[in-house]
C-alpha cells in the first residue's frame, strides 16, 4: 500500500468514526472465518459494519478526536465495529457473540463521545433497544385513554349485569 492509498484509508476511517453513533474494538484472534462472517451479517442487519484494519492507520485516523483514547487498545489484530444509528443493537450482538465465542474479546468502545471499557459495552448491551422503548412509551401514552374508556363503560356494564342477574332469577322462579 503506497502513501496515497494509506492517506485515503486514514481519511475514510476518520469519516467512519465521525459519522458513527458508537464504535467498538474487539480482539478476534482465534475465531474462525465462518463465525466472523456470521457476525458481520448480523451486524450489517442491525445497521453496523465491521472491519479489520491496520492499527497504525486507525491510530492516525482517530488522532485529535474523541476516539483518541482508544489508541491504546490497538495491539495485535483488532476488529473495529461502527454502529451507524442505534448503538444498542450492535452492542447486544457483540456481547452475545463474545459469550458464545471465548476467543472473541470486547476491548472498549466510544459511545456519545465517551470511551467505555468492556463492562461499559456490556452495560450498553443490557439496555432496552429503541423499539422496546417506543413500545413502552406507547403503552404509557395509551394507559390513561384505556382507563378512561373503562371508567365510562363501567356503569353500563354494571347495569347490564344487574339486569342479567334479575332475568336469570325470574327464569328460576318461572316467571
Amino acid at each position: 500500500m503506497n502513501s496515497v492509498e494509506k492517506q485515503e484509508m486514514v481519511t475514510e476511517l476518520a469519516q467512519k468514526f465521525a459519522s458513527s453513533s458508537a464504535s467498538f474494538v474487539a480482539d478476534f484472534q482465534g475465531c474462525n472465518c465462518q463465525d466472523l462472517t456470521s457476525l458481520r451479517r448480523k451486524l450489517r442487519a442491525s445497521g453496523a459494519s465491521m472491519a479489520v484494519v491496520k492499527n497504525t492507520l486507525v491510530k492516525r485516523a482517530i488522532a485529535g478526536t474523541s476516539s483518541e483514547q482508544l489508541a491504546a487498545q490497538f495491539k495485535g489484530p483488532m476488529a473495529v465495529i461502527w454502529a451507524s444509528e442505534d448503538a444498542i443493537g450492535p452492542a447486544k450482538i457483540l456481547a452475545g457473540f463474545a459469550k458464545q465465542q471465548e476467543k472473541f474479546k470486547l476491548k472498549a468502545g466510544v459511545f456519545e463521545g465517551k470511551v467505555i471499557d468492556k463492562n461499559g459495552v456490556e452495560n450498553l448491551a443490557s439496555m432496552p433497544s429503541k423499539e422496546e422503548l417506543y413500545s413502552n412509551l406507547l403503552a404509557l401514552m395509551n394507559a390513561p385513554a384505556t382507563r378512561l374508556l373503562q371508567t365510562i363503560n363501567a356503569p353500563g356494564t354494571q347495569v347490564a349485569r344487574v339486569l342479567e342477574a334479575w332475568r336469570a332469577k325470574l327464569e328460576e322462579k318461572g316467571e
